[in-house]
């Protein structure tokens, strides 16, 4: 079995590129032991919290939900000039999940392909403002990412 792409390229090499780009805005893809079954998903980079223990996190969809309630918290996302898709998708912002940042860092830091690349200021703002914005969220989880 072959080693993973990251590992070929020394460890501060691995480090400065973490650093770099694991940042909000990131578009990431990996194994999510949050979806039933565990499954591997794209997601976005929300937020950091300020000690930079854990990141909040929204999960990129092909479709979007049945559940009218939803539907408003979910940003089409069309292929055309976003490298970091395969195909139309939706980001839902209906929801955060938190993820530990150093797993989440060790993991990149392994396989650089983790990282797909990084959402457009633009998308970024409207992804944030919709985040801010859902009900669905607790006040609590807005708040400890700074998204109020």
């Amino acid at each position: 079995m072959t080693p993973p792409l990251g590992e070929h390229f020394p460890e501060e090499y691995r480090k400065k590129f973490c650093q770099d780009h694991l940042k909000p805005g990131a578009v990431l893809r990996f194994q999510s032991i949050q979806t039933s079954p565990p499954k591997l998903k794209r997601s976005v980079v929300i937020a950091l919290n300020d000690e930079s223990v854990s990141l909040a996190l929204t999960y990129i969809n092909s479709g979007k939900p049945s559940n009218p309630y939803l539907q408003p918290w979910q940003l089409h996302l069309e292929r055309e000039g976003r490298e970091y898709l395969d195909h139309d998708s939706y980001l839902d912002c209906a929801q955060l999940y938190e993820e530990n940042f150093e797993v989440i860092s060790r993991m990149l830091m392994r396989d650089i392909t983790v990282y797909l690349g990084r959402m457009s200021d633009e998308d970024f703002l409207k992804v944030k403002s919709l985040v801010e914005l859902a009900k669905s969220i607790p006040y609590k989880l807005k708040k400890k990412y700074g998204l109020l």
